[in-house]
């Protein structure tokens, strides 16, 4: 049940993001980034702070539920786009894409049945990728 909310949260979120990168100044970034780190703390309960700085298997093995898994690195990806959109540091932007990628190949593969929308998100964000200046 959470997890479902949290994951509808993370989708409203995707769709106000979405609105920023498209120029819509009404939604601001820094609105956005705030509420995109309440809900990466509500996925991650108290090891927030934590999981930020493991490495992607160690954030893996802490999280185990590739559900999560995949939510933190849907999460992880629109802040990366949040950085881009404020004109952030394009390094940090990048290496949060980075963690992003990895953290859901890391969910792909911990999954017993993952669903084809996770493979269809890692192809289309390695997609981008290539597309995308660095």
């Amino acid at each position: 049940m959470q997890r479902d909310l949290v994951l509808r949260w993370l989708e409203q979120m995707r769709l106000l993001i979405a609105r920023i990168l498209r120029g819509d100044r009404d939604a601001g970034t820094e609105l956005a980034e705030a509420e995109l780190d309440q809900a990466m703390a509500q996925l991650l309960g108290g090891a927030a702070g934590l999981v930020q700085r493991l490495d992607v298997p160690s954030v893996g093995m802490l999280l185990s539920d590739p559900d999560r898994i995949y939510g933190y690195a849907q999460a992880v990806a629109l802040k990366a786009a949040l950085v881009r959109a404020r004109g952030g540091r394009p390094e940090e932007a990048e290496a949060l894409a980075d963690r992003a990628q990895a953290l859901a190949r890391e969910a792909y593969r911990r999954s017993s049945d993952p669903p084809p929308e996770w493979k269809a998100w890692i192809e289309a964000m390695e997609e981008d990728r290539h597309v995308l200046p660095r």
